[in-house]
């Protein structure tokens, strides 16, 4: 059963994602952007709001954080959870769900920027 919502969200996966958030959150992470915590408002002056934080392994991505049921906010979201609610994204490749994970599903100056942040992850790696 695992395997059929897989391939469910195989193709379309950038159309999917973006539109499977209602509000937004201003995440606050830490130097490693790991979330440290959910705000409903602006905690600095360009603070851009967040709708995914997107993990990957292998061959898969999945938003790390879902709203919660009450419509209050955010909180972190497993793996399990993400293949639950039908948000697991699968790849050929690990660099195909990585470019995923760090934002190649954005559009504009934010995929611009989420390209950065990947060839640096890369470059360090």
């Amino acid at each position: 059963m695992e395997k059929d919502k897989l391939k469910k969200k195989f193709f379309g996966k950038k159309k999917h994602i973006r539109g499977i958030r209602s509000s937004e959150t201003f995440l606050e992470t830490n130097e490693n952007k790991e979330p440290i915590a959910f705000h409903n408002k602006p905690q600095y002056e360009g603070h851009a709001p967040s709708t995914h934080y997107m993990r990957h392994d292998e061959k898969h991505a999945y938003p790390s954080i879902t709203e919660k049921k009450d419509g209050t906010g955010f909180k972190e979201q497993s793996f399990d959870e993400a293949l639950k609610a039908g948000e697991v994204y699968g790849f050929l490749s690990k660099k195909r769900a990585a470019k995923f994970g760090f934002g190649s599903w954005k559009q504009g100056k934010d995929r611009k920027e989420a390209m950065r942040d990947y060839k640096a992850y890369k470059k360090n790696k």
